[in-house]
């Protein structure tokens, strides 16, 4: 009897399995056949792919005389793009960068005396580079140098604002005193980090820009590289000695209307009406004096523009020479007498060597 009570549990949760199993056979076939068509989709797809590889390498081939290219890779390349993930200390500017004359001449010597299966690569090479300058140049001029400036003014906009508020009989209120100075040193602080997420976004793009171009630059690498070096960190250093004159005139001008306005709101208190209008003249007077000081941040700001674009104008001038500038005769010019040097060299060798072969005819003879 107790065996029977043990079969009957036993029959019953087979019954289900199996009731289960029947149930989603269906559902289970349905998901095989997508398995397979999501393989036959995949399957299609790499192969539409190995055949359009096989087609660029045969042309790649048939233009090169069935001759496979070198790889285009450098030492340069590879100790550049290992440079990225390691401390600066590593290989720091001091050990290669170049002088803009002497990157100016490089690049130009590179691109013209170039062999000629390597020359178109590095004439698309400094086209892209050319492209890269002025791409920054927009970023940094038309984007980032307008915002900084669209900001400020809108900041000090809002500043005159609260005082012309806060220094109002009708308007003047302490519970607004309060949560307005909280408010206004939000804005402030929002204006700033705001400032500082946008340059370091527009460097970050620029950076990664370039990385991506000068990938295979070869000889023109640590040219190219100095001359990315000193255009990127010469607009940092425009922009962060401008800007901690901003954020020092911002952080004073907040603690000048709170200090003056709380000090009005005090000496309210006993004031008759004739005196409170005074009080406030003077209170608003006071802080527009204040405002005097970014009067001449705004004339700075706008000066900004343009030293950012002459920083990315002559970058973009020394890969792109022009019989029309003075450079470009000055490195033709130095090109010029370094040739007559080393002609003047070798032809010095080659008479000391008759010369010497001379002397050793003479005594033979002797």
């Amino acid at each position: 009897m107790k065996f029977l009570l043990w079969l009957i549990p036993l029959f019953i949760c087979l019954s289900v399995q199996a009731r289960y199993a029947t149930d989603t056979k269906p559902l289970l076939q349905n998901q095989s056949l997508l398995h397979l068509e999501s393989y036959q989709q995949k399957w299609t797809t790499h192969t539409d792919r190995v055949k359009r590889l096989v087609t660029k390498v045969r042309s790649e081939l048939k233009s090169n005389n069935n001759i496979r290219l070198t790889t285009e890779y450098t030492m340069t390349d590879i100790i550049f793009f290992l440079k990225r993930y390691l401390p600066t200390w590593v290989y720091p500017p001091s050990a290669w960068k170049q002088d803009p004359i002497t990157r100016r001449r490089n690049i130009a010597r590179t691109v013209r005396s170039s062999p000629l299966a390597s020359r178109p690569r590095y004439v698309a090479l400094r086209d892209e580079m050319i492209e890269w300058t002025k791409t920054c140049n927009q970023n940094y001029y038309n984007h980032y140098a307008v915002d900084s400036i669209d900001g400020l003014e809108s900041l000090i906009d809002s500043m005159l604002d609260f005082v012309a508020v806060t220094t109002d009989k009708e308007l003047m209120n302490p519970v607004f005193l309060s949560t307005g100075f909280a408010t206004l040193n939000k804005a402030i602080h929002n204006y700033i980090e705001g400032n500082n997420q946008e340059f370091l976004m527009i460097t970050k793009e620029a950076n990664d820009q370039f990385n991506t171009i000068a990938t295979l630059a070869g000889e023109l690498r640590i040219p190219l590289e100095s001359m990315r070096e000193d255009a990127i960190s010469q607009t940092k250093y425009i922009r962060d000695e401008l800007f901690e004159k901003v954020v020092y005139g911002l952080h004073h001008l907040a603690y000048t209307i709170q200090t003056n306005i709380e000090t009005l709101a005090s000496e309210l208190v006993d004031a008759d009406e004739t005196t409170s209008e005074a009080l406030r003249k003077h209170t608003a007077d006071t802080i527009h004096s204040e405002l005097l000081y970014f009067e001449n941040i705004e004339i700075v700001t706008l000066k900004l523009k343009s030293v950012i674009a002459q920083v990315w104008k002559n970058a973009t001038n020394e890969l792109a020479q022009s019989p029309f500038t003075a450079g470009y005769w000055i490195d033709v010019t130095t090109e010029v007498k370094e040739a007559f040097a080393e002609l003047a060299r070798l032809i010095a060798i080659a008479l000391r060597s008759v010369h010497k072969r001379k002397i050793c005819s003479c005594s033979l003879k002797l």
